[in-house]
């Protein structure tokens, strides 16, 4: 059962939950109604269907956090918002140095000239815009993946 987000946050599980994920240190929060049925397509996708593995392995960072089907209606105010200015920046300040590094797989789902980018950067191997995928992966984006799990044994 899907629930509202209105319903997620009057639950002081879920709630104490979403704090937890703050310190950015918790796995993906897979359990929350909601958020399980979208993490289980990316944990068959990518993981083999372990969620456990994926939880650990995967962090989701949103420019804007929207429930949206698209990014259309977004693009007219997303850069407008002081918020999305400062994902941009941890974007480019962390993130994309992080990846330059060896040190994660930087993975962009939707909506990358949002973020800034319309090709990964330098085309390094550790940056992957997941291309013509409105919902899921693509295949090269998969192979990566696995590629990058197997390198760091992950699960």
């Amino acid at each position: 059962m899907i629930q509202k987000t209105s319903e997620v946050i009057n639950s002081s599980d879920h709630l104490n939950q979403l704090f937890e994920q703050l310190d950015g240190l918790q796995p993906y929060p897979h359990k929350i109604p909601g958020w399980d049925s979208w993490f289980r397509l990316v944990a068959n996708s990518l993981f083999d269907g372990d969620v456990i593995a994926a939880s650990n392995n995967i962090s989701v960072f949103n420019l804007v956090p929207y429930a949206s089907t698209n990014m259309d209606r977004v693009k007219t105010f997303a850069n407008c918002l002081p918020s999305v200015w400062a994902a941009q920046d941890y974007l480019r300040n962390t993130l994309i140095p992080k990846a330059l590094q060896g040190d994660i797989l930087l993975v962009m789902c939707r909506s990358s000239q949002l973020w800034g980018l319309r090709t990964p950067f330098r085309s390094e191997k550790n940056i992957v815009i997941n291309r013509g995928a409105r919902v899921g992966f693509t295949k090269e984006t998969k192979e990566t993946v696995i590629a990058w799990r197997k390198l760091l044994n992950l699960g």
